[in-house]
Order: structure tokens, then sequence, then C-alpha cells
């Protein structure tokens, strides 16, 4: 009977001592497992921005085609009022040669011409400016204050106020002395094409915000996982200042 209790005894005790848990082994586990897991997280964190990196390279690659593709539309927008003031300096000129009077010069026919392009000319220039700006490396900062980005935008308002201002497409503004000039045949005026550069503007305004929206967020994540570390880094030297006293 005594042995048996002895025994008793010695398991309740060794049973005793197998349920006491060593407190510094149990922090040192939960802190290489918060360790592992701020390692996943930090990897996650990079593979998520190399993905998103590689996805506004392609974006810019994409916009910086379309802008060349943008500029030739553009040229070709642009022969249709230079066709209507050559076939106008050509009618007016007949005419004035029929009335023995001098004819428009070549100089005041070129200058018309320049005028009346006005839109399309500041649209390539426009397109121009944003190829420049997708051609380079995205910036650090915002790229709304980057100067090709300021250039494209300061284009705008003039080619939305010369587009509406110059709907028609005409050179000479002497209506009666055109009206002479056709004669019998029925003047019509053609409508300026919009110019799309304007569209393609918006398009690249859109991306860029929200390629810079997505680089913040980014930027976020890495603060914040930035922070964790330093955080669980101070938790672990306070730890172990606790434990030297």
């Amino acid at each position: 009977m005594v042995a048996s209790k002895r025994a008793k005894t010695t398991k309740v005790a060794a049973s005793s001592n197998d349920a006491v848990v060593d407190p510094e082994n149990t922090a040192s586990k939960r802190d290489k497992s918060l360790q592992e897991h701020l390692d996943r997280a930090r990897l996650a964190v990079a593979k998520a921005k190399g993905s998103s990196d590689a996805l506004h390279a392609n974006w810019r690659l994409h916009l910086l085609r379309l802008s060349y593709i943008i500029i030739i539309v553009t040229l070709q927008q642009a022969q249709a009022p230079m066709t209507d003031c050559i076939k106008e300096f050509k009618l007016v000129n007949a005419l004035k040669n029929s009335k023995m009077e001098t004819p428009l010069s070549g100089l005041q026919a070129g200058s018309a011409i320049l005028q009346d392009s006005v839109v399309e000319i500041l649209s390539i220039v426009c397109t121009v400016f944003l190829g420049l700006l997708l051609n380079q490396p995205p910036a650090e900062r915002t790229e709304f204050v980057e100067k090709w980005y300021a250039l494209s935008t300061i284009c705008v308002p003039l080619i939305v106020a010369t587009y509406f201002q110059k709907k028609e497409l005409s050179c000479i503004d002497d209506e009666e002395l055109l009206n002479e000039a056709y004669g019998d045949t029925t003047r019509e005026p053609a409508l300026r094409n919009f110019p799309v550069a304007l569209v393609f503007h918006i398009m690249v305004t859109v991306a860029l915000w929200f390629m810079q929206f997505q680089r913040h967020q980014h930027a976020k994540n890495v603060r914040m996982v930035d922070q964790l570390a330093i955080k669980l880094k101070e938790a672990q030297q306070e730890q172990h200042t606790k434990k030297g006293k």
C-alpha cells in the first residue's frame, strides 16, 4: 500500500513538472512565429509591388504607342482644313484674275492655312508632350507636376477654345467674296473634326492618377510592414532588458 501511494505521488509530481511551461521558450517561439509572419507579409508586399510596376510599365508602353497613332490621326485631320483653304484661295484668285485685280499671294495663303490649322497643330504639340512624358521612367513624386504633363495641359484649353471658335473650315473671312467666288455652286462649309488629342489627354490623366494611387498604396503597405518590424524589434529588446534585470 505504501509503495503504491509513493508510486502515485511520483507520477503526479512528474505530470506536474511536465505541465510547467518554460516562459522563455514560449516567448522565443512566439517571436519566431511573428517574425515568420512578418517576413511573409514583406515578401507579399514586394511581390505585389513588382507585379504592379510591371503592369504600369506595360500601360505606359501602350499609351506611348497610342500617342503615335493619335499624331497620325491628327495629321490626317489637318488635311481637311488645308484642302478647303487651297480650294478657297484658288476660287478667289480666279475671281480676282477675271476682274483684273491683284490675286492673293502664296504667303497670304500659307499664313491663312496655318491660322485655320491651329487646332490640329496644338493637338499634335499636346500629344508630343504626353509622348515625352510616357517615354521617361515613372517619377518618384506625382507626375502631374512634371513639365511635359504641365505643357500638355496648357494646350488643352487652347485647343478647346480654338475648336469652338473655328468649328467651320474656312480660311477667308469675307463671306461675300467667297459666295461670289463659288458662283452658282452651293457653298457648304465643312465642320472641323473633334480633336482626338483631348480624348487622349483624358486617358493619360486617368491612367497616371490610377498608377499614382497604386504606388501610394504599395508605399503605405511597405511602411506598415516596416513599422511592425520596428515594433517587434523594440518589444524583443525590452523583453531581453527585463530578463537581464
